[in-house]
């Protein structure tokens, strides 16, 4: 007895000794604290004073069943404390035999298990709740145990999917109701709430019995608890949210919609303020106001490159703040946040303006309600052009970031062809200048050299004249030269003067059926027509829009080129015309000696000539001015050809008439 004792005095339970009878013979110190009792009283009065009356009949059946047959003693019941309260326990008691195998003695304890009691009951208590409630209410419920399987459904569910209440308590989903694509799914769910304690929930569709059509559920399941943490009991309810889901479908598309029209009326602004012949600065204004009225933006802005100083300079500003100066007027590449997307040639997006470390003023952030910022560098091809930014005081959803970053594109693009449109501008405009110097230039060169050469020319004839043979034979062949060279310059000055007056415009331009000017050209060029025995031939000619003058000449050193180089015998020369899309095109082919395509990049430069002197005459300058007579009516002229086969030249005149 002193070793039991000893060991009892270890344990937390109530540990007790009866003898065969049943008769207590030893209990622990647990019990007399637990009663406030002499152990010798506790002896004395045993269990039948201290139980719960409604647990006597139980525990002495098991105890009557215990002694009779050997077996072990086990029984839940109530015991009354020292304090007058009831607490149940659970006691348990084992026989111990000797060596013949019969019983000498009982040893037992009796173990606290209110709590557990008291939450099983609570579960209980929660469980029929829940059950009268489930029957209440429009919803589909249903409980399930520990494991998982389904022990009840209410009578909302039972109906709606025609089953009967016997099939309950056999399964853990109910796959008769699940869509087969995703039931796989729900039963994946399922486990996954099972293993980890966690609530599931998930939209499914459900069959109907009534009809057979699947609509859309919310499921819900939540695991009631026990003290220790361990699920006893699940507990869940189907919600028929098709018609909601349906709206909610509507709402979201119809909200998507409107972004999509937003973000296109967003690219259509930009776009056409790229297309607008307004200055860079007005340009990203507009943009930037785009940005702030379609997209919601609290303000947005747009930086560009200053490479020279290696600096972002404010052009835009629209919002909330539409000044162009302070501290953000001029950002250094490699500062702020602004300047280093530009460094970093990488997009910055947040929405938590207000903890974001590349924001300066958190204050100033917090204070104007700002939520998120969205900066993207703009770069055109591989070219660093500017920065575009902007705040706004909600969170920004990825469509509205994928708005801004087309965007930004667009706008890098415009950018960059502005400033080329500029500078060709700023290009043109100079070259008309020297353009317009050059042929001014030109014009009074020739001009006013005229006087100065017919003098020189006159006097060394008159030498030639008064002095021929009088001097010995090389003052003769001197004055001849003289004489030739004076003639030359005159010619090539000349030359020079309607260059450059076919640069010119004469007037306004008219209706000229091309077979007046033809005719007058090939009036001018009778001396030479017959001289050669040429033949020249035209087919049916249109009318254009046209410097009547200037076509005169173009035909006349067409014509004249053609047959100047034309067959040695019999020169022949084919003029035609054809209708084109926006005018027409002329050609002027001839049977002479032809050109090597190796030249034809030579024929229409100024002075360039490709055969010798003595055999044709010329300065190398009619294809010069047939090239700018033919630019000055917006067309182009070029050459076809081959040696020996003769060429063919054609030009294009814009602006025919019917």
């Amino acid at each position: 007895m002193s070793d039991l004792r000893a060991l009892s005095e270890s344990l937390p339970q109530q540990v007790w000794a009866a003898d065969p009878a049943g008769k207590l013979t030893f209990v622990n110190s647990v019990v007399v604290s637990y009663f406030q009792r002499t152990e010798a009283e506790v002896l004395g009065d045993g269990w039948h004073g201290v139980l719960h009356p409604d647990d006597v009949k139980n525990v002495v059946g098991r105890w009557v069943h215990a002694l009779q047959t050997g077996e072990d003693y086990q029984v839940e019941f109530r015991l009354r404390r020292h304090d007058n309260t009831f607490l149940w326990h659970l006691s348990r008691a084992r026989p111990v035999r000797d060596a013949e195998g019969k019983i000498k003695s009982w040893l037992g304890t009796n173990t606290d298990i209110d709590e557990q009691i008291r939450a099983r009951e609570k579960i209980a208590e929660s469980a029929r709740s829940f059950q009268a409630l489930a029957e209440t209410i429009p919803q589909m419920c249903w409980a399930a145990r520990p494991d998982g399987i389904i022990d009840y459904y209410n009578q909302q569910w039972l109906d709606y999917t025609g089953e009967g209440r016997e099939l309950v308590s056999s399964r853990t989903t109910q796959p008769e109701v699940h869509d087969a694509s995703v039931y796989p799914e729900v039963v994946e769910r399922w486990k996954r709430s099972l293993e980890t304690g966690e609530p599931f929930e998930m939209e499914m569709p459900l069959r109907r019995a009534s009809d057979g059509a699947y609509r859309m559920h919310l499921t819900r399941a939540v695991g009631l608890k026990d003290s220790t943490g361990k699920i006893v009991r699940w507990f869940g309810t189907s919600t028929d949210i098709e018609d909601q889901r349906a709206e909610m479908l509507k709402r979201l598309e119809w909200e998507a919609r409107e972004r999509q029209l937003r973000h296109i009326a967003l690219r259509a602004d930009v776009s056409f303020a790229l297309t607008r012949r307004t200055s860079l600065r007005e340009m990203l204004q507009f943009c930037a106001e785009s940005l702030v009225t379609h997209l919601g933006a609290a303000f947005a802005r747009v930086w560009t490159l200053n490479e020279a100083g290696d600096v972002l300079e404010l052009q835009a500003s629209a919002g909330m703040y539409t000044h162009l100066d302070g501290p953000h007027g001029r950002v250094p590449v490699g500062k702020f946040k602004i300047g280093l997307i530009a460094e970093e040639r990488r997009a910055h997006f947040t929405n938590d303006v207000q903890h974001d470390e590349r924001v300066g003023d958190r204050a100033w952030a917090e204070r104007d309600g700002l939520v998120s910022f969205a900066g993207y560098p703009l770069i055109a091809g591989d070219k660093l052009v500017g920065v575009i930014a902007m705040f706004a005081k909600r969170k920004m959803d990825l469509e509205g970031i994928d708005a801004i970053s087309s965007v930004a594109d667009v706008v890098a693009q415009g950018i960059a062809r502005k400033a080329a449109e500029e500078a060709l501008e700023l290009h043109a405009k100079e070259l008309a200048r020297s353009n317009a110097e050059l042929e001014r230039f030109s014009y009074i060169a020739s001009h006013d050299l005229q006087e100065p050469l017919r003098m020189v020319a006159s006097y060394t004839q008159l030498l030639g004249r008064r002095y021929k043979g009088k001097l010995d034979k090389d003052a003769d062949e001197f004055i001849a030269f003289a004489v030739d060279g004076a003639q030359r310059m005159q010619t090539l000055i000349n030359d020079l003067l309607a260059f450059s007056r076919a640069g010119t415009k004469p007037g306004a331009m008219s209706e000229v059926n091309l077979e007046v000017p033809l005719k007058t050209a090939l009036l001018n060029l009778r001396g030479t027509i017959e001289e050669r025995k040429a033949v020249v031939t035209y087919g049916p000619l249109p009318t254009v829009l046209a410097y009547d003058r200037q076509l005169i000449q173009l035909f006349q050193n067409l014509i004249g080129n053609a047959i100047k180089f034309g067959n040695a015998a019999v020169p022949t020369v084919r003029i035609e015309a054809q209708a084109i899309e926006g005018g027409v095109q002329v050609s002027v082919k001839d049977n002479g000696i032809g050109i090597d395509p190796l030249f034809f990049d030579r024929l229409f430069v100024v002075f360039q000539r490709l055969n010798n002197r003595t055999e044709y005459a010329g300065n190398g300058i009619g294809l010069a001015i047939c090239k700018k007579i033919v630019e000055r009516h917006n067309g182009t002229i070029w050459v076809e050809s081959s040696l020996a086969e003769g060429a063919t030249f054609l030009f294009t005149l814009k602006g025919s008439t019917p």
